[in-house]
């Protein structure tokens, strides 16, 4: 892989950090894909968790990955309802990361159902941080990971 970007920023109560990067071949499953890239991703808070493989990426609509990025980057992930209505939902850092990608982009999550901006059913944790939410893109041979660390 090359053209590596990773940006770490931190706020009051969480972390965002992310990694985009071009494959010169892109081969396997998006999943697989993802797995491989996270091998060089660094999380800005814990170490990565052990036991997360590509099988722990559940896909989700594009959209719907942007709005929870946006909503946990605003307010931690330790809440599970919407700060403001979905329509206003905008983080500078998420939205830098989803500009990197089209719209017939696939995303992923580590997270279980999502109702109402929160997690039901659980996730699988993809740091060793006490909470996290990992999005992963792929569009082509771009692929990227947003992960949102929470030490509430």
């Amino acid at each position: 892989m090359s053209d590596l970007l990773t940006v770490t920023s931190s706020g009051r109560r969480n972390w965002l950090s992310w990694l985009v990067a071009e494959e010169v071949y892109a081969s396997g499953s998006d999943r697989a894909r993802l797995i491989r890239l996270r091998h060089s991703f660094q999380p800005a808070v814990a170490p990565l968790a052990d036991e997360f493989t590509h099988s722990h990426w559940r896909e989700v609509p594009l959209d719907e990955a942007r709005l929870l990025a946006a909503d946990r980057a605003k307010k931690g992930i330790a809440y599970n309802s919407f700060a403001l209505p979905r329509r206003l939902l905008s983080h500078p850092r998420v939205n830098s990361f989803f500009a990197d990608f089209s719209d017939a982009a696939r995303a992923f999550t580590n997270w279980g159902e999502i109702i109402g901006g929160g997690c039901s059913g659980g996730w699988q944790p993809f740091t060793q941080s006490t909470f996290d939410l990992a999005v992963g893109v792929v569009d082509g041979k771009k692929i990227g990971i947003f992960c949102i660390e929470d030490e509430d």
